[in-house]
């Protein structure tokens, strides 16, 4: 707007992208002048927002398309819960098809056919012999009982409970963590990550307590956890869980599902685009959703997930290939981002 009449940007389209509304921020109104604007921009049909101004409100107006994360992050975004103030305007961009959700992508090289991190290599062809060798040495080195015929579930994530969910594992049903009824459903469990000190110290006095009760069937790996770590638990694991209030894509889905590590997640954000629901009747899917953000929704998913591994083998490998062979490329990503966003935009621009 400001330079709509200078020549150099008259044809230049403007392109805002939305990552995660929660962090968008907001100025106080009296440091306005330091934008170096006039005082006309600041109203309602400008950068003002509830009285103080935003960056992302003007991105948001100005720009010829916007575009976020998801295509489910889209349309949450339009709504009270996510939208954070800005969901009228955001309906407003939508209903004129200016506002649209394209999924990231993942590089290539995060899967187990190129990561240096692992034990063993493999791909969706070879990994039902290939990926148990790497359950079977993360087992032995990080000082689990060693038997590849139990399921482990894998967690890497930002411990926190406001986005990520995480505060559900430690939460009680009928006197017994989440976590301690994985354990007793038969599973394994290795959560890795940092954040919120008082989760950190509320997972490690869960986590000490099993280990008593049930020796080499729990493990926390606090602090950050690098690639070398989290590829191996992912190469390793046979479920990852992504219980997140909320998540604009949630990277951490598609790259455990390229390894084969099927996802329980909530419906929500890129969760619920990356995931396709098993179906039981069809023996179709790529992973198990729930919908409610409480602690029984998440056990029910994962007791589903869990009784599909214990008693029907070659669905869970037919289930684990599928979840392989998804396109979470970045090319793929990059052509919509053209098609849908890049070249309407110029378009737009030039009109």
């Amino acid at each position: 707007e400001f330079y709509k009449n200078d020549s150099f940007f008259r044809n230049i389209a403007f392109v805002y992208t939305i990552h995660n509304l929660a962090y968008a921020g907001a100025f106080r109104r009296h440091t306005f002048y330091k934008t170096g604007l006039p005082g006309s921009y600041f109203n309602m049909e400008g950068i003002e927002f509830y009285g103080d101004w935003s960056f992302a409100k003007s991105g948001i107006y100005y720009a010829d398309k916007v575009s976020t994360v998801s295509k489910n992050y889209a349309f949450e975004t339009q709504e009270a819960e996510f939208g954070y103030g800005f969901q009228g305007l955001l309906r407003q961009r939508a209903a004129q098809g200016e506002y649209i959700g394209i999924s990231n992508g993942k590089p290539e090289l995060m899967s187990p056919a190129y990561s240096r991190n692992i034990y063993q290599n493999y791909d969706a062809n070879n990994f039902r012999t290939l990926k148990p060798r790497n359950k079977e040495r993360f087992q032995r080195d990080y000082g689990l009982e060693v038997n590849t015929e139990k399921p482990l579930i894998g967690i890497v994530s930002r411990i926190e409970g406001q986005q990520k969910g995480l505060n559900l594992l430690v939460e009680a049903i009928d006197g017994l963590t989440v976590i301690e009824h994985m354990v007793r459903l038969g599973a394994q469990l290795v959560i890795a990550g940092a954040g919120d000190r008082g989760l950190e110290d509320h997972l490690d006095r869960v986590i000490s307590g099993l280990k008593s009760k049930y020796p080499g069937q729990a493990l926390y790996l606090r602090g950050y956890s690098p690639s070398s770590q989290t590829d191996k638990i992912d190469a390793a694991s046979d479920l990852t869980i992504v219980p997140s209030k909320y998540e604009p894509f949630g990277l951490r889905t598609p790259i455990a599902m390229g390894f084969g590590s099927i996802p329980v997640g909530r419906k929500t954000g890129g969760i619920a685009d990356c995931i396709r629901p098993y179906d039981w009747r069809n023996d179709t899917g790529t992973g198990f959703l729930f919908e409610r953000f409480n602690p029984g929704a998440l056990l029910e998913a994962v007791s589903l997930a869990l009784s599909l591994y214990l008693n029907e083998p070659l669905s869970w490998a037919r289930l684990q290939k599928r979840a392989m062979k998804q396109d979470f490329s970045w090319a793929k990503s990059i052509r919509q981002y053209e098609k849908d966003l890049y070249e309407p935009a110029i378009a737009t621009a030039k009109s």
